[in-house]
């Protein structure tokens, strides 16, 4: 059973303005009728917007009222084009069901990629709109079907992240960069890595334009409550888009997820709409292709060899980390955030990263 939005009282056809005229020349229906070689009943259906208007009916209105035949034909387009908007707006209690699941409506919406609205018909609407689909029914059916995969936890919430995975497509969808090109990342990899040390924006600036050169797409989402997503991967026109979050607000955490990502890239081969997404648990996951991800990440961000060495030494307080950071290159917060994260070295957790942690909040980033 549909639920209707009374809206028809924003609907006028085209009817209107032959009645207008019809005054204006003080002529009745039924001459018009004559004069168009109409009944009577037809012309009512015309002028009540019963049917609609044809390019012959349009190039009999531009004789009788000298007013071109284009102008009718737009005017029937727009009414027929608004009728049909109305009409669409019955919308079945199911897919109201389906909207309500979207908690994080409020959060998009305040980004602008939804109305806002707390009518429930419209936000089915809007919805069907963000993901472009017909109906909310359709959405399983494409592969935001992975976001209930990684939905394992209670605090993972499946629909918000259907959502913060779309937002990476929009985005992506406006930025045009060449062919694929492999071979030409793999070399740009310690270039990458040297932006480290710069300020955030300028390194995301810098960041950007290498990766666009080798055609791949990166967008940066602020997170969305409930996802605990911090990247993922999308494939398609041949062409990967990294998409990166600030969950958990720390640079350690991101830099670490633009290399994961990229260890996707250039490991785990391409494919017309093939996704990868990594949700902060990803970090301990023993899948081989998250294995894969983060030994690629740890390994470029700290060359094995000389953490091995670091660890072998056996000393850890701050002015060794922050000695060892400068070997390397890198800043202590990764460092720290190595140790903190290896299970081998359970003496350091989550507090001891923190001390040289920097946060960042890509909502106050120009990106």
């Amino acid at each position: 059973m549909g639920i209707k939005l009374d809206t028809t009282q924003f609907i006028i056809p085209p009817g209107e303005t032959i009645k207008e005229q019809l005054a204006y020349l003080g002529m009745s229906q039924k001459e018009l009728a004559t004069r168009m070689n109409y009944s009577e009943k037809a012309i009512s259906k015309l002028i009540n917007g019963k049917v609609s208007l044809t390019t012959d009916t349009a190039l009999e209105l531009e004789n009788i009222f000298g007013i071109p035949a284009v102008f009718w034909i737009n005017l029937d387009a727009n009414y027929q084009l608004r009728k049909k908007r109305q009409e669409d707006i019955t919308v079945s209690k199911s897919e109201i069901d389906i909207a309500r699941r979207y908690k994080c409506y409020a959060e998009i919406s305040n980004r602008g990629y939804v109305k806002k609205t707390s009518d429930w018909h419209l936000r089915v609407k809007e919805l069907c709109r963000f993901f472009g689909v017909s109906n909310l029914g359709q959405i399983m059916k494409l592969d935001y079907g992975v976001a209930f995969k990684q939905a394992s936890s209670r605090s993972i919430d499946s629909y918000s992240v259907q959502c913060l995975l779309r937002i990476g497509e929009l985005e992506a969808q406006d930025i045009s960069v060449p062919d694929f090109n492999k071979e030409g990342l793999k070399e740009l990899i310690p270039q990458i890595r040297s932006l480290i040390t710069l300020p955030i924006e300028e390194a995301i600036q810098n960041l950007r334009v290498l990766l666009n050169s080798v055609g791949v797409r990166l967008v940066l989402t602020p997170s969305i409550s409930k996802t605990m997503i911090n990247g993922a991967v999308k494939w398609s026109d041949d062409r990967p888009t990294i998409q990166v979050t600030d969950y958990k607000k720390a640079v350690d955490i991101f830099w670490f997820t633009i290399f994961h990502e990229l260890g996707h890239v250039l490991l785990h081969g391409r494919g017309k709409g093939k996704r990868f997404v990594d949700t902060y648990s990803n970090l301990s996951s023993k899948e081989n292709i998250e294995l894969e991800a983060n030994q690629f990440a740890q390994n470029t961000l700290i060359p094995e060899d000389a953490f091995n060495d670091f660890i072998e030494n056996g000393s850890f307080y701050e002015a060794d980390i922050i000695g060892f950071s400068a070997v390397v290159g890198i800043p202590a917060s990764i460092i720290a955030g190595r140790l903190a994260h290896d299970k081998s070295i359970t003496q350091y957790g989550y507090n001891f990263a923190q001390k040289f942690r920097t946060s960042i909040d890509l909502t106050e980033i120009n990106i």
